[in-house]
């Protein structure tokens, strides 16, 4: 009985543990975009289309 006890609050404590960085984690990746955080998006996109344009033009 003394290890089967043990065993399950072994158990508890890992799974609250677990969903605790699961919800951590999950939190970081739902908020929303800061203003900074959009502008360094929109240069990172803006490049990307040019050096498109440029790939398209060399033969």
């Amino acid at each position: 009985w003394y290890i089967a006890w043990w065993v399950g609050v072994m158990f508890i404590v890992v799974s609250v543990i677990a969903a605790l960085i699961t919800m951590n984690i999950a939190q970081r990746i739902i908020r929303p975009m800061t203003e900074e955080e959009r502008e360094t998006y929109r240069k990172l996109y803006q490049q990307r289309q040019e050096q498109r344009k440029k790939q398209e033009i060399l033969p």
